[in-house]
């Protein structure tokens, strides 16, 4: 019975970290974010109907380039809304509410923001790994102010 208990509550609290260096925990990205002195990058992603989501994914976000500079400048943070796929409710509800607080319209978005700052700005460079680091750059210095 314990052990039934426990295997419930575990499955109760959202998946914190992914194996690709994603987090999907919002708190746990604040207080990574603070702790190492980097800003998040925010992923709003279908991952299970978005095509374009699925071309971000395979053309930027997993590519080397990308992951080794994100490895040393970023906290990454996806926030999924699956259509078919099921969600634990409180990450569903922690994703829904910081697609409204960011005026999140479409996916794939990527939101950068710094933990403490009200300024976050949106990553449009979206055609390779260079491109998206390239936008991180020149934006990056709006949201540390």
């Amino acid at each position: 019975m314990k052990v039934l208990s426990l295997l419930l509550a575990m499955a109760a609290i959202p998946t914190m970290a992914l194996a690709d260096g994603w987090t999907t925990s919002y708190s746990r990205a604040v207080s990574e974010a603070r702790a190492g002195h980097k800003p998040i990058l925010m992923y709003f992603t279908g991952s299970d109907f978005c095509v374009w989501c699925k071309k971000l994914d395979r053309d930027v976000l997993e590519q080397p380039a990308f992951q080794q500079y994100a490895d040393r400048n970023l906290v990454l943070l996806k926030l999924d809304f699956p259509a078919r796929k099921r969600q634990n409710p409180r990450e569903r509800q922690q994703n829904e509410e910081l697609r409204m607080r960011y005026g999140v319209q479409g996916f794939p978005t990527l939101i950068l923001v710094e933990p403490g700052s009200r300024t976050a700005v949106e990553i449009t460079g979206r055609r390779n790994p260079r491109s998206v680091i390239g936008e991180i750059e020149r934006k990056g210095q709006r949201v540390r102010r």
